[in-house]
């Protein structure tokens, strides 16, 4: 599948995900856009939060699901959660089409220890994953490493701080 056709399929699922959220109750249906492409969705949610939202087009079909229990505790890039950190929410998207399968998986987490303890403890993790960095940056309230696995999945490591917590995203992802 093209990164353009992944790319337009995710947005297209965030934005129905965030609707659900908010409490929409369009819970299925077709929306056609301006070229007359028409789109399939269909938003499941549970009373806990969880979401899945499955969207079809004519160039394929992604699914993705939202919530903190969401692929049975997998983790991106084969990355271990940081000690002590709560998981908030997890989202997998996968897509299909006649090209090929995408997919990526995002955790976020949530800490109270500090950006250098958690930079240094995903440096290592990374490494011991065999994901090689190329992209580093650091600041007192914001890291970010990121990389490419030996089996070219791209694998990220952001961490923000807001007030007293750490808001930690772990994410990999894999294009045909």
């Amino acid at each position: 599948m093209t990164k353009s056709i992944f790319l337009r399929l995710t947005l297209a699922s965030t934005a129905l995900l965030a609707l659900s959220a908010c409490g929409s109750n369009d819970k299925e249906g077709t929306i056609t856009g301006e070229n007359g492409e028409k789109i399939e969705y269909k938003v499941d949610e549970s009373g806990d939060g969880d979401a899945n939202v499955e969207i079809k087009t004519k160039d394929g079909s992604l699914t993705m699901t939202s919530g903190e229990d969401t692929e049975g505790g997998a983790m991106p890039g084969g990355l271990k959660a940081y000690p002590g950190a709560k998981i908030v929410n997890r989202m997998n998207m996968a897509s299909s089409s006649d090209k090929g399968s995408d997919g990526s998986l995002v955790v976020t987490l949530e800490t109270t220890d500090s950006s250098e303890m958690v930079m240094a403890f995903y440096k290592d993790q990374l490494k011991s994953q065999g994901v090689t960095v190329q992209s580093e940056m650091s600041t007192p309230d914001f890291i970010m490493l990121a990389g490419q696995a030996k089996s070219g999945e791209a694998v990220q490591v952001m961490a923000s701080k807001a007030d007293d917590k750490l808001s930690i995203v772990l994410s990999a992802s894999k294009a045909n």
